[in-house]
């Protein structure tokens, strides 16, 4: 099923959102297009929103299936063919020898294209591409770490679509967060996507890419990345489906396929499931290790409870290098309980209590971990929102068991039309993750605001910290501090102008960025940015920051269709 969602905000902070997933059935050269449609209305400053067809309570969140039949008839049947030129020129500069000295010019021309078989049915072709465009991601706390950061995609290309390759029976709190993450695509020379309905029951997506491997790869040059996705339709929003994803090197490979499904038991309960085997062969010198991850997944919402239980299984030798993967080598049983209550009177809309537990068996020590936690969550007016949580849990690192009990408190709010904030602070124990790691605890915070005074100006600050000390003599570990600052100007409707700022006190740097963008028609752009980065400490008897990169680019596309 696919849908498309638009939303408005007007001066009484009203947003109106409509939902519609469409198919379509065509005659000759004229079709017929039958859509289900949702009209919402929320109405921030009182915590309200009502929709058009109601929903009924007992469904909860599940409004696909509640969906007002459209047809629109006698449309007319075009054959979509797109072509995009685009050309883009840059210099970067790093500091050798007390000065910045230019890496060289560089210009390279890419091409995307897009051609539609059916109107339900889409190709997508890329060669060279280049995303220059994107803004820098927002610095995250990058010490004392146990997987990677997780890095969401922001380039057109792969994001189009992105969640066709969603899977059943996890979620984004499970250690397999992802089977597909197109992040992992870095530098592609060449891209190739699929996506649409065949018939009416079948869905296909599939991603083939070329990418580039940094210099110095003892595993090749290029490595090979393939997606294929296919979902059966069965009744309302059941399918089945199957998942394959391939990364090809020239002494190594990883591959993982298998089967996933979401299956309506009734109107408010879902059950989801996947079976994943992974084969993964690092290098020449290695021996390929085969793995594998279960998931078994059971939602029941409703306006008044919210129940979800989970089962995974993933073995020690699981591995996927085109998604994300935080841990393997563990079972776990979960469960998450929700009840929602509703006070007649008063500011507070809603109160949400949540009862979680999950018991976890660590494979490589055998040892068992635990996590169980009570919270509060209320609603109130102004869209805002008031959470307290604590949590006993334990958890095992290199063969010991280490506490991570702590406490959690959160909050946002819509203050006003023009300002937004949220706040999160936690504390507890904590791990520090090292080849001796040892008992520690902490705290970590986060600050936002949104201010937005007109349609044309946007102003956003965050503020992240983290720290760690060590428990048995305070001792501490380290503390960060990242200041990001992001102000976008939409001086008309085609040109825009933004500027980022991003300071790093542990790693003593700061990010500055800049962007102007005039849009003619989506695709049809011109960008101009210029970005640097400052260090501390960088020149003898200097505590100011020092640049140490620069770096400019200058983009046009021009977009063709036929």
């Amino acid at each position: 099923m696919i849908w498309y969602s638009a939303g408005s905000i007007d001066g009484k902070g009203y947003t109106i959102e409509v939902r519609i997933p469409f198919k379509s059935i065509r005659f000759a050269n004229k079709a017929t297009v039958e859509m289900g449609v949702v009209f919402e209305r929320r109405v921030s400053r009182r915590a309200e929103q009502g929709t058009y067809p109601a929903l009924k309570p007992q469904r909860g969140m599940f409004f696909l299936t509640q969906m007002m039949p459209m047809h629109l008839r006698d449309i007319k049947h075009y054959k979509l063919f797109e072509l995009l030129p685009a050309v883009t020129a840059g210099e970067r500069s790093s500091r050798v020898a007390g000065k910045l000295v230019s890496e060289g010019q560089n210009t390279d021309l890419s091409l995307t294209t897009k051609y539609g078989f059916t109107s339900d049915f889409i190709f997508d072709g890329t060669y060279n591409p280049d995303f220059s465009q994107v803004e820098s991601d927002a610095g995250q706390v990058d010490v004392n770490l146990r997987s990677a950061l997780f890095f969401s995609e922001k380039r057109p290309f792969f994001l189009e679509g992105n969640e066709n390759f969603n899977f059943a029976g996890g979620s984004s709190q499970d250690p397999l967060g992802a089977i597909v993450h197109t992040r992992t695509i870095v530098d592609p020379i060449a891209g190739l996507k699929l996506s649409g309905k065949l018939g009416k029951k079948n869905f296909l997506a599939a991603i083939d890419a070329l990418d580039e491997l940094p210099d110095g790869d003892l595993r090749g040059t290029r490595a090979h990345a393939s997606v294929l996705r296919y979902k059966r339709a069965l009744n309302e929003d059941s399918y089945i489906g199957v998942v394959y994803t391939g990364r090809e090197l020239k002494h190594g490979f990883n591959r993982v396929a298998g089967p996933d499904g979401l299956l309506r038991l009734n109107e408010s309960s879902i059950l989801g499931y996947h079976f994943f085997l992974s084969d993964n062969k690092e290098d020449a010198a290695t021996s390929p290790a085969r793995g594998h991850a279960l998931g078994l997944d059971y939602l029941f919402n409703t306006q008044k409870l919210d129940i979800n239980l989970g089962l995974h299984d993933l073995s020690e030798d699981f591995d996927t290098k085109t998604g994300f993967l935080t841990r393997n080598g563990l079972s776990r049983i979960r469960a998450n309980v929700t009840p929602k209550f509703y006070p007649k009177a008063g500011p507070i809309r809603r109160i949400d209590l949540g009862l979680s537990s999950a018991q976890i068996k660590d494979k490589p020590s055998d040892i068992y971990e635990t996590y169980n936690a009570l919270s509060l969550r209320f609603f109130l007016r102004k869209n805002a929102n008031i959470s307290l949580s604590a949590n006993y849990s334990t958890e095992i690192f290199l063969g010991e068991k280490f506490d991570t009990n702590g406490w959690n408190l959160s909050g946002s709010s819509q203050l006003t039309k023009q300002f937004f904030f949220r706040l999160s602070y936690r504390r507890g124990k904590a791990i520090r993750f090292a080849a001796d790691p040892f008992q520690g605890r902490g705290s970590s915070a986060s600050a936002n605001v949104i201010y937005q005074p007109s349609d044309k100006l946007n102003a956003n600050l965050t503020l992240t910290y983290s720290d760690l000390f060590r428990d048995s003599n305070s001792e501490k570990i380290f503390a960060m501090k990242i200041l990001r600052s992001r102000l976008t100007y939409q001086l008309n409707r085609y040109l825009f102008l933004r500027a980022i700022a991003e300071h790093n006190d542990f790693r003593k740097r700061l990010l500055t960025d800049f962007l102007a963008s005039f849009t003619y028609i989506p695709g049809t752009v011109l960008h101009f940015g210029y970005g640097s980065i400052y260090e501390k400490n960088i020149l003898p008897n200097d505590g100011g920051f020092t640049e140490t990169k620069r770096g400019f680019f200058a983009k046009a596309s021009y977009l063709w269709r036929l």
